[in-house]
């Protein structure tokens, strides 16, 4: 199978290859880091070794060191702090590891048979084997110029090979061979286990989707129950058919009209809020169903008893919706809905009930629905009243800014109304 990637077909074990590098890059850039800060360090540390024991080769060991290798190794721990590293660090870390072994080189030949230095050039092998992580395939390739300079400048400083040279070189050999199979060995295990935890993660995440589409069917269930109960609670009102869609349709449409600062101030998600308010703003009259048919249904005003009892709606909903939220915990939906069913009748001015509280003080949500449920009733026909205009409901609505309603809210409302030639969610226009 191939795969198109800017324009270039690649295999699936090419497109491995490269998340595998990337995941490689990530995970390990710390302590790359670290190794070659930490090599800098020791390798101008080991001038100890020039004035201790090789005097007589100070000056010129000090300038392959100083002038030479750390300048470089420093300039190369300064680029990996740059997005550059990212995809030059295999070639940085080569030419690191070059530059420093052949540095080492120059100076067991310049000193000649057998010194402290051969050591010196394993555990730089060492460090770009294991702790560089450098590729299998670019580490054989700078070994193989290591070796091959240590045997022509030892040659060409002696014009034969002395014994000494001889078993250095052997040593040198072997040591490479076996730390080139240790790096192999360690890229084929952390490759393997990448492609494991990739392959696993994958069936993870499949696994999660069933699981999450099952939440997402039982939660949908849940909310279509209890917007099923809201509207059980709508058809006993003669006069209220089609309430509770028009609503939530207007809500929504209030709810993608608030400014993006409005959201910010109240700490909400636009995107998520915007996704439930249709559904939990048809619940802010689940309350009613407590209430007598002979109140819903009477023609004409209530009495001040009446009244009260119709009021006991906003708490009597917010205990429904409460028992239902206890039982289905961090739902966005019922707690939205909760707010709007015990507040959508408090005023801007706290006039309102069932607890005068006012301003911002009401939740959003509430606020919202606070204006489209009066626009939708003045709209309506009511046992109390016939339909208003759309032009009346409007000029009321526009009085009960900041008193009744908020007035950012309120005047968003009125401007939908004035756009909208909508006669069943804005009411029919005078003639």
């Amino acid at each position: 199978m191939k795969l198109r990637i800017g324009g270039a077909k690649m295999s699936e074990k090419e497109l491995k290859s490269i998340d595998y590098e990337s995941y490689f890059f990530e995970n390990n850039i710390k302590q790359i880091r670290s190794v070659l800060i930490l090599s800098t360090i020791m390798y101008a540390l080991f001038a100890w070794v020039d004035k201790v024991f090789y005097i007589d080769y100070i000056q010129v060991l000090h300038t392959i060191r100083f002038m030479y290798v750390i300048p470089f190794l420093i300039v190369s721990i300064l680029v990996s702090f740059t997005p550059i590293f990212k995809k030059w660090h295999q070639t940085i870390l080569l030419l690191d590891f070059l530059v420093s072994a052949i540095g080492i080189v120059y100076m067991i030949v310049i000193i000649g048979g057998n010194n402290l230095y051969t050591e010196g050039l394993i555990l730089v092998m060492g460090v770009a084997f294991f702790m560089l992580r450098l590729k299998p395939c670019s580490a054989m390739f700078a070994t193989m110029i290591i070796l091959s300079t240590f045997l022509i400048l030892s040659y060409a400083s002696t014009s034969e090979l002395t014994q000494f040279t001889g078993l250095n070189l052997v040593f040198l050999t072997v040591f490479s061979i076996i730390g080139l199979y240790g790096a192999f060995s360690f890229d084929s295990i952390k490759r393997k286990q990448y492609y494991y935890e990739t392959e696993l993660l994958g069936k993870n995440i499949v696994l999660n989707k069933e699981v999450y589409k099952q939440y997402e069917d039982l939660k949908q269930l849940h909310q279509s129950s209890i917007v099923s109960i809201a509207k059980l609670a709508e058809t006993r009102d003669d006069y209220t058919a089609g309430h509770v869609n028009r609503v939530g349709e207007l809500s929504k449409m209030l709810a993608l009209k608030l400014n993006d600062d409005v959201y910010l101030k109240n700490q909400t998600d636009k995107d998520e809020f915007v996704s439930v308010i249709t559904l939990s703003s048809s619940l802010h009259d689940i309350g009613k169903i407590s209430i007598s048919d002979n109140i819903l249904n009477k023609r004409g005003p209530l009495t001040e008893a009446e009244y009260e009892l119709m009021k006991t709606h906003t708490t009597t909903g917010f205990s429904i919706l409460k028992e239902i939220s206890d039982e289905i915990k961090n739902n966005v939906f019922l707690e939205l809905g909760m707010n709007i069913a015990r507040y959508h009748h408090e005023w801007w001015n706290g006039n309102g009930y069932p607890t005068k509280i006012k301003n911002t003080d009401i939740p959003l949500e509430a606020r919202i629905v606070a204006v489209v449920d009066v626009y939708d009733a003045l709209i309506s026909e009511r046992p109390y009243k016939s339909a208003f205009s759309k032009e009346k409901s409007i000029q009321l609505i526009k009085e009960g800014l900041g008193k009744q309603f908020d007035p950012v809210i309120g005047q968003l409302m009125i401007d939908l109304a004035v756009q909208s030639n909508d006669e069943e969610l804005f009411g029919f226009i005078e003639k």
